[in-house]
């Protein structure tokens, strides 16, 4: 406040405590923090798809370049472009899924497919994926977790052969022998 002649005589002011906002926010950090950190260190690929207004990627953890082989700001600007990826035999059935749970006829999708990156390195991926809706039940993202099977696959592969190959070796000898007892048993 000021006299006519411009001289400062006091002031007005009001006060408000904003600790709890500023407490509000250290925590929503400190969450952000621990969050990136836990999905920048392990192996999984960690996505987050807004749906509204449009399809928009919001979050990727950094193992998408390591097996994709492709950067995050790709997938910034394609949230499909992983989709392209996939082994031409399989990749109808994943979009497929995946179009319907953006639909929201889908509540979640488990699927396992193959991709070729663009590192020309086939992998086995298994993706769970969970449509998330707003308090009007109305679809508002998509949080998907990616898993490289890659190996768990090879072994369930070499598994099978193995077991083939000795169900073979077992069943010829066998074989053999019933015929001997069954030609003895006939003289």
């Amino acid at each position: 406040i000021t006299d006519e002649n411009g001289q400062l005589m006091g002031y007005i002011g009001s006060e408000e405590d904003i600790t709890y906002i500023r407490d509000a926010e250290y925590k929503a950090e400190e969450t952000n923090k621990r969050f990136v950190e836990l999905t920048d260190r392990i192996p999984e690929i960690f996505i987050i798809i807004s749906l509204r207004p449009m399809e928009k990627v919001v979050y990727v953890s950094p193992a998408f370049k390591k097996i994709f082989g492709r950067s995050e700001e790709e997938l910034f600007k394609n949230p499909r472009i992983w989709q392209t990826d996939i082994i031409s035999e399989e990749r109808a059935s994943v979009v497929d899924s995946y179009n319907s749970l953006i639909s929201g006829t889908g509540g979640q999708i488990s699927i396992d497919f193959r991709v070729h990156s663009t590192k020309s390195e086939d992998y086995w991926i298994h993706m769970i994926a969970e449509l998330v809706r707003d308090e009007k039940g109305m679809p508002t993202r998509i949080v998907a977790v990616m898993r490289d099977i890659t190996r768990e696959k090879t072994i369930d592969q070499e598994k099978t052969e193995f077991v083939s190959l000795a169900s073979h070796q077992l069943k010829t000898p066998i074989s053999s022998m019933s015929w001997r007892v069954s030609s003895t048993c006939w003289q």
